[in-house]
C-alpha cells in the first residue's frame, strides 16, 4: 500500500514550509560516536526508530567539503543520478503534473530491474535546505511503496555541510531466495549512495 500524506499533515507541511521552513519528516539526535565517526568524511548509516510500517527505514549521515547551495544543487539534480548513484540507470522528467513527478529506473546484478514514478518537494536557502519524495501511482511502478528526504545544513562551526538522509523502502512480495534484493535497496546500497554523492560534488561543484 502506498503510503500517502494525511490532510494533517500536508496542511501541517503548509504551514511549516511558510513560518518555519522545516522539513515534512523529522530528523533524528545524532550522538557524539557518531559526530566523530562523520567528521572522518566516513558515512554512517542506522536504523530508523522502529515502526510498524511493512519494509525498511534507515537515516544515514555524511559530511561533505561544499556549500548547502553546492550540495541542494547537486541533490535535487535527480537527471543526474544515473551518472553517480548506485542502481539507477535512468531518471525521466514527467510533464503536466500537479508537482514535479520523476521516474527512476534501476537495474540490480543479475538483471533485476526496478521502477517507479516520484513526487518531489523542495526548499531552498542559502543556510538551510531541504528535499523530500514520496511515491506516486503510475501503472508500471513495481515496488510497493517508497518515501524519503534530504536535509543538508551547516556543519557546526565550520565551512562543511551536513547531508541528513533517510529513505523508506518496501518492495512488496518478494520471491522466495530472492531477500538479497531488499538488502542491495536498502542498507546494503545506503552507505554507497551517501559517498558517491559526497564524491560527485567534490568533483563537479569545486
Amino acid at each position: 500500500m502506498v503510503r500517502t500524506f494525511s490532510i494533517i499533515t500536508l496542511l501541517s507541511f503548509g504551514i511549516n514550509s511558510i513560518w518555519m521552513n522545516e522539513p515534512p519528516h523529522p530528523t533524528y539526535p545524532i550522538s557524539q560516536e557518531v559526530h566523530k565517526l562523520i567528521q572522518t568524511k566516513k558515512a554512517y548509516v542506522q536504523p530508523a526508530p522502529e515502526t510498524d510500517w511493512p519494509g525498511k527505514h534507515f537515516i544515514g549521515y555524511i559530511i561533505v567539503e561544499a556549500s548547502v547551495e553546492e550540495v541542494y544543487n547537486v541533490i535535487y539534480n535527480f537527471q543526474d543520478y544515473p551518472e553517480f548513484m548506485p542502481y539507477i540507470i535512468n531518471v525521466d522528467s514527467v510533464p503536466e503534473t500537479k508537482m514535479e513527478n520523476f521516474r527512476y529506473y534501476l537495474e540490480l546484478p543479475f538483471g533485476v530491474k526496478y521502477q517507479y514514478q516520484i513526487s518531489a518537494i523542495k526548499h531552498e536557502s542559502s543556510e538551510f535546505s531541504w528535499v523530500t519524495w514520496k511515491l506516486e501511482e503510475w501503472e508500471k511502478n513495481n515496488i510497493e511503496d517508497t518515501w524519503g528526504q534530504w536535509v543538508i545544513s551547516p556543519y557546526l562551526k565550520t565551512n562543511s555541510t551536513l547531508i541528513q538522509y533517510q529513505v523508506f523502502t518496501d518492495i512488496g512480495h518478494v520471491p522466495l531466495g530472492l531477500n538479497w534484493m531488499v538488502n542491495r535497496l536498502t542498507e546494503y546500497s545506503l552507505p554507497d549512495v551517501l559517498t558517491s554523492t559526497k564524491n560527485w560534488i567534490d568533483v563537479n561543484e569545486k
